[in-house]
């Protein structure tokens, strides 16, 4: 029997649950001896004019070993995410000239101890002329206040190709050709509110630069994406920087893309000559981490009052707060899901992003594919609602067929292959639906003042975007010490942060070369 698809014990847990894991707090490495610790000033106004800094009185505390502004900070400036934003929407390393959102760092310290350096930074007198703050989708595409007057609007990020016939960004009406054949069209605003990943472990780096090599422990999902970004930002070549992903107490998206917090560590290192750790507080966590989803959607969904769905139309704007990062892009995959699991024939969407004073949105869980769920799951329940027809069966109507061969549907997406009518069928048997549903009639009849819900969802995720190839490596050897007589490494560019990989990779292993789960 395979292994695949059977419950096994998870390989990682032991050394976590008793211990014995290493976080980045936990690092001992000799190149960290005599680390420094750094501390961030914060901005504590969402929206003002950064008038000045003033350090003196910092700088004078017991322990301190620098202060630091964004006039002294040289790396390179990254350019802002998404797609056609402005130049001027770059988020600096640390504020300057203006804050755009509670937690902007403004001034970083350091000090021998954590303790001198948040004492330290308690002592940095920053001066704020406030501004009015621009909070919400709405309040942003307004532009009546401007987060980067140099830029003339707070809009970025549009992506618009195939839907050119839009006059000045305005959906068309039920007469457009586009629902040409549709006895029902519904219309609806679909909010997906932003949502913050709270992980047991914040974020933190810890730096150190020997050698002519900057060594940089990060708690991070994507290693090789950090390498990248700090080797950029230092000027480095590719060999010079060493990045290493420790155990990562959870990620949820906001630790894929090294933070400016993380970044500045390696220039402190190499600034001073020192190792340096950062270690967020749960409240630095809680208030400047990224955050996700945060969009407005404008659907419209055409079809036969027969329950045939035959155009899909989404208008998505995005909450990109206080600088366009990853969240701005990531509309792009909400366009590419929009259709979902279904056969629709003709599909149109855009997307466009605003900035407010907010924190910066990256990536959540699924990072922009969920959303496009959201809505085309909501979208097809209220034309199953106009049409007087029963969700699930609406949605059986309209599943693409069972396929083996690569599938290109209508808003640009290839499944590889899929049997959407029969996972269906197994959750609605699972769920006994027919039995909720004759539930749900006979409390409407009755008039029970406890009235039941039943909600349906179907879900198909495009993954693995950008990734072209893996470098891997598998090594047996024998081993009387286990069973089977052969033990197995797997080397991978992957890393675990809370999802088991270690786990399944091993699954993989034992199930490909005829060996248990504990050779591996």
């Amino acid at each position: 029997m395979s292994i695949l698809g059977n419950r096994v014990r998870r390989i990682e847990d032991p050394a976590l649950l008793s211990g014995r894991g290493t976080f980045l707090d936990d690092i001992t490495d000799p190149l960290l001896q005599g680390a420094l610790r750094v501390a961030y000033v914060r901005s504590y106004f969402a929206h003002g004019e950064l008038l000045d800094v003033d350090t003196s009185e910092a700088e004078s505390m017991p322990g301190v070993v620098g202060v630091f502004t964004a006039s002294d900070v040289d790396l390179v400036m990254p350019r802002p995410g998404g797609s056609r934003s402005p130049a001027a929407m770059a988020r600096p390393w640390l504020a300057s000239g203006r804050v755009r959102f509670v937690g902007e760092p403004v001034a970083l310290i350091v000090a021998e101890t954590a303790a001198q350096a948040a004492d330290a930074a308690e002592m940095v007198m920053v001066d704020i002329d406030p501004l009015p703050a621009v909070v919400g989708i709405d309040a942003g595409f307004a532009d009546e206040v401007l987060l980067f007057p140099e830029a003339g609007t707070n809009r970025n990020s549009l992506m618009d190709d195939g839907w050119a016939e839009w006059a000045g960004g305005e959906p068309a009406d039920d007469t457009d050709p586009f629902f040409e054949g549709c006895d029902v069209v519904v219309r609806r605003r679909i909010e997906n509110h932003r949502v913050a990943g709270v992980s047991i472990e914040g974020r933190g780096s810890a730096a150190a630069f020997s050698g002519g090599r900057l060594h940089q422990w990060i708690s991070s999902q994507n290693v090789h994406g950090a390498r990248s970004a700090i080797r950029a930002a230092q000027g480095l070549e590719a060999d010079q920087v060493r990045v290493v992903a420790p155990d990562v107490g959870g990620g949820f998206g906001p630790k894929i893309n090294p933070s400016p917090e993380d970044v500045l560590v390696g220039w402190v290192a190499r600034r001073l000559g020192r190792p340096a750790i950062w270690v967020e507080t749960r409240t630095e966590n809680l208030t400047a981490q990224s955050q996700g989803r945060g969009h407005s959607h404008e659907v419209a969904i055409g079809g036969t009052r027969g329950g045939r769905i035959l155009a899909l139309e989404l208008d998505i704007r995005a909450d990109a707060g206080a600088y366009p990062l990853l969240g701005a892009f990531l509309p792009h995959f909400t366009r590419l899901m929009a259709s979902g699991v279904y056969d629709i024939a003709r599909v149109r969407s855009r997307a466009e992003a605003t900035v407010t004073n907010t924190v910066p949105t990256e990536a959540y869980r699924g990072a922009g594919r969920p959303e496009a769920t959201a809505t085309i799951e909501r979208a097809v329940d209220l034309f199953a609602v106009e049409c007087g027809l029963v969700p699930v069966e609406v949605r059986r109507a309209n599943l693409i067929p069972a396929f083996r061969k690569p599938h290109h549907t209508a808003a640009g997406a290839t499944y590889d292959c899929g049997d959407f009518a029969k996972a269906l069928d197994a959750a609605v048997s699972a769920a006994d639906y027919e039995g909720l549903r004759a539930e749900q009639d006979a409390r409407r009849r009755n008039g029970s003042a406890r009235v039941l819900g039943i909600g349906v969802s179907a879900y198909v995720e495009i993954t693995g975007a950008g990734v072209t190839s893996e470098w891997g490596k598998v090594s047996v050897a024998p081993d009387e010490t286990v069973p089977g007589g052969v033990s197995v490494e797997v080397l991978t560019g992957s890393s675990p942060h809370g999802q088991g990989l270690h786990t399944a990779l091993a699954m993989i292993a034992s199930e490909r070369l005829g060996v248990p789960l504990e050779a591996v």
